[in-house]
Order: structure tokens, then sequence, then C-alpha cells
């Protein structure tokens, strides 16, 4: 891991480039199988998804840079190099979010619409999604917020954390309204509840899990910048806790979840 820089991807896989040669792999933490990706000669990219299993043949690399709505994609090895695509949305600008839901790849744009995106053949093909207004579903006292796009199971929520005060830095967070995408009237529905699972979140990646009794359930975790602790906001109460699960380490201002 020295001089590697790393990103989680959508499934059990991390990929690792080396900070100088910019040499390209996909890594298995758990098995340490590595695949070999081209290089990432010049990409900038915030998030890493894969269509599918890397020990399928026709398994898809995407590389996602939100700042200026791109996609890099390409398949596994050498042979094939990154392909970039500008995703020319209808609302312009920046994206706000992008996950993999049920294999297929989705991004969010900065009003909370979702873009779909589609390989055919060489080329990626987007639709998008307008939904309603949904306005009237957020507190009146948070000006400030920031949204996060997550899979959760069978559904595709959109997590809004809440601020006081000016800015949207995790130290003047106060809680999370979580939505979930209702695909038949492409709209967004306010969430109370979200059972036996937990969300994860963080600006590089979010991960809904089932709790099985290893986690709070119906909870969110969250960490801030230079700062160890673990914070963990309870959606029934809106109580937030602290924890301190490892006194020595060292934390990086990047958060990274990686379920093993």
């Amino acid at each position: 891991m020295l001089n590697q820089r790393t990103c989680p991807t959508s499934l059990e896989w991390m990929l690792l480039e080396d900070c100088d040669s910019e040499e390209c792999c996909l890594w298995n933490p758990s098995s340490m199988e590595k695949v070999q990706l081209p290089r990432a000669r010049g990409i900038v990219y915030d998030c890493c998804f894969l269509s599918s299993s890397p020990g399928d043949p026709h398994c898809t690399v995407f590389l996602v840079d939100k700042s200026e709505s791109v996609v890099w994609f390409c398949g596994l090895g050498y042979h094939d190099a990154f392909k970039e695509q500008k995703v020319e949305h209808d609302d312009g600008g920046r994206l706000s979010g992008a996950v993999m839901y049920k294999g297929e790849m989705y991004l969010l744009t900065w009003k909370c619409n979702l873009v779909k995106l589609d390989l055919v053949g060489s080329e990626l093909r987007w639709t998008q999604f307008t939904s309603p207004d949904f306005s009237h579903l957020l507190p009146t006292w948070s000006h400030s917020c920031r949204y996060f796009l997550v899979p959760s199971g069978d559904e595709l929520l959109l997590v809004r954390s809440l601020y006081t005060g000016g800015g949207i830095a995790f130290s003047n967070l106060s809680g999370f309204l979580v939505l979930r995408m209702n695909f038949n009237s492409q709209g967004w529905e306010k969430l109370s509840n979200i059972g036996a699972r937990t969300i994860f979140i963080s600006n590089r990646n979010c991960l809904s899990e089932d709790c099985q009794g290893k986690f709070k359930r119906n909870c969110i975790y969250y960490a801030r910048s230079w700062d160890r602790r673990l914070y963990l906001y309870d959606l029934e109460d809106q109580s937030i806790s602290v924890s301190l699960p490892c006194p020595i380490a060292h934390r990086q201002p990047v958060l990274e979840w990686i379920m093993m």
C-alpha cells in the first residue's frame, strides 16, 4: 500500500494506483488477488465502480470525475485503455454523486436528479429522470446541505446532511434526512426508518449494510476530517453519539469505508 492511491469500488475490491508510475490494478483485501488495469495516466477521478466481479470477462471499470461530469471506462487488462466520455446531463454543472445500483450505474446531478448510464458497445448513453420538487420535505432551519447517494438493499437512498450555522463542515452537522427514490413516480420520498440497516457516510463513498447485530440498526455512521472519533446518528431519536474505536490511529482528512 506504500505510495499507492486507494479507492474503494462498488464490490469487494479496491482500486490501487501507483503515485509515480500511474500503474493501476484491482486488489481484493480478503483474497489478496490482483487484476491488472491500464494506466490511469492524467486521469482525475473521485470514485470507482465495477459493472460486475473481475472474474467476469465482460467486467467494466468506471472512474468518475464528479466536478467535470466525466466518466472514464475500460475493460480488464493492459490491452484496453481508459476511454473518456463527458456526460452532458440536462442540469449542467458538476455531479453530486455516483453509485452502482442493481448492476446499473446512476449519477446524481446538483439538482438531485438521477442520470442512468448504459454502456452500448463502446459508447456511454444516458437517460435523465427529472424528479418533482421535494423542498417541502426539508426543514426550514437548515440552509446548508450536502447530498449522498446510497444503494441500500432493494432501495436507492438520498441522504441529506443538515447543518446549523454557516458552511457544510461535519463539525456543524445537526442531523440527516433520508429519502428514497420511487422509480414509478421518479420522485424522492421521505423515509423516517431504514429498519435493520446501517448507513456509512463519507465524502468519498457511502455504504448501507444489514446490521446483523454487528452495528446499531437504523443509524448513520460518519467521521470528521482529522478526527479519529466515529459519530453515530440515530434516526429514531435524532441523537448523536461518539466513540473512539482506535485511539492510536492517525486520521487523514479523507475517509473511505470498506466492508470485508
